[in-house]
């Protein structure tokens, strides 16, 4: 036989009113009561088709902003964080004049970098 607290516990998924106050028996009687009403009303699950699941979680906002952009992309191709990415605002005009051309972004990420290195090595 479950416990009061156990009982308390149904009674409150079932959405039963005043269960705090019964006691064990009275909650008794109100959850076999309230089985009885409910499965007289409750269609079978046989006769009606499930709902489609619900999708739980939210999809992010994607935000169009070129510096949020400049941000995602420079902390991935260089192993920052993006909140170091952030403080990169001297490189943003280069990389947003670049934007402008028809070359793919990553190609020339890559291309800058390798000309930034090679001019460094001189």
């Amino acid at each position: 036989m479950p416990s009061s607290k156990e009982l308390r516990d149904i009674a409150k998924d079932l959405k039963i009113r005043g269960y705090s106050k019964m006691n064990k028996s009275a909650l008794t009687e109100a959850i076999e009561e309230r089985a009885r009403s409910t499965k007289d009303t409750t269609p079978l699950v046989e006769d009606s088709p499930s709902p489609p699941p619900v999708p739980s979680k939210k999809v992010a906002r994607q935000s169009k902003s070129p510096w949020v952009e400049f941000c995602k992309e420079y902390s991935q191709l260089n192993g920052c964080s993006y909140k170091e990415a952030m403080g990169q605002k001297e490189k943003y005009s280069s990389w947003k004049e670049s934007r402008a051309t028809t070359k793919p972004v990553a190609s020339l990420d890559v291309e800058e970098e390798t000309v930034e290195e090679t001019s460094s090595d001189e």
